[in-house]
């Protein structure tokens, strides 16, 4: 289990599984820091001050710390969703057979940005309609972010099979950045619920449709690949 320790993005140790095996298929970068996300998420750990991290809840509604904080968060979250574009959009230029597959998934990432782009902007126009539900730590998903990144850098390198490119995206649509953001938020806001089933939803058929593709691949793999 990690330590009690906030996170900070580097020795964090890694997942177990059986027989002493490391999880997340070999620990990529983003695993390990997806996983940091889902143990400081889950247990509520405090948001650690930092530029945007203070927060002060009065009367049932953000006040402006609190808002600035929730809009931090958020925009991270964002990025996070167009650097896991990019990477499909890599993993398309490198498999040409899989290309539409690839394309597909960048568009629903750069939708997925836009949709959280949307969120806040509600936000900005009726904060007292918002309420901060959990802390988040944006440390970790920077962290996550670095790891995408580095990713792609070893596709650009061409150490990523089209194997491990299919196990890294269905880890990165499992993990909790995909659907954190409506989790540090509560509201009766019919507009933002709206736009977060819409994200949900769309972010469970990628798992499934990669989980196919994984299986398909296993079954008739691409001539040396």
């Amino acid at each position: 289990m990690p330590s009690s320790s906030p996170p900070t993005g580097r020795g964090f140790p890694a997942r177990r599984g059986p027989a002493g095996k490391a999880g997340f298929a070999g620990c990529a970068p983003v695993h390990v820091a997806v996983y940091k996300v889902i143990c400081y998420s889950e247990r509520q750990m405090p948001l650690h001050p930092g530029p945007m991290a203070s927060h002060t809840v009065r009367g049932g509604s953000m006040t402006i710390l609190g808002v600035q904080n929730i809009l931090e968060i958020l925009r991270c979250i964002r990025e996070t969703e167009r650097v896991i574009g990019r990477f499909y959009r890599r993993c398309a230029e490198t498999w040409k057979a899989d290309e539409a597959f690839w394309l597909n998934l960048e568009g629903e990432e750069i939708k997925h940005a836009q949709n959280i782009e949307e969120m806040a902007e509600l936000i900005r126009r009726n904060p007292t309609h918002f309420q901060l539900n959990r802390p988040f730590s944006i440390a970790a998903i920077s962290t996550v972010i670095t790891g995408i990144e580095q990713n792609i850098d070893q596709l650009n390198r061409g150490v990523i099979s089209r194997e491990r490119a299919m196990v890294l995206a269905r880890d990165i649509e499992s993990s909790i950045i995909e659907k954190a953001y409506h989790e540090i938020v509560k509201t009766a806001e019919l507009a933002y619920l709206t736009l977060v089933r819409r994200v949900v939803s769309e972010t469970l058929s990628h798992k499934s449709a990669i989980e196919n593709k994984i299986q398909e691949s296993a079954a008739q793999p691409l001539p040396g690949k």
